[in-house]
């Protein structure tokens, strides 16, 4: 099983906890359940968007797609500057 595939997994069990069911047997937890804690299911849903941005971006972790230009300055901008 790849990194990716973990990380898929992973989530696919943090949704199922976050929506109130069991991800060993996709049963329902009952209300007196702690996984149905308003605020432990708003923290899940959260972890659970990051799991989706991180796999979204091939597993990478704080990096993202878009590619910066190398710095550069012009003889004439360094002309202005004054040390």
């Amino acid at each position: 099983m790849t990194e990716l595939e973990k990380l898929q997994r992973a989530k696919m069990y943090i949704d199922k906890m976050a929506n109130g069911v069991n991800p060993i047997d996709d049963s329902l937890a009952p209300e007196s359940d702690i996984i149905n804690n308003v605020r432990l299911s708003r923290c899940l849903f959260y972890v659970s968007d990051i799991l989706r941005q991180v796999i979204a971006n091939n597993g990478v972790i704080g990096k993202t797609k878009t590619s910066k230009k190398p710095f550069s300055v012009s003889a004439e901008e360094i002309s202005k500057f004054s040390f």
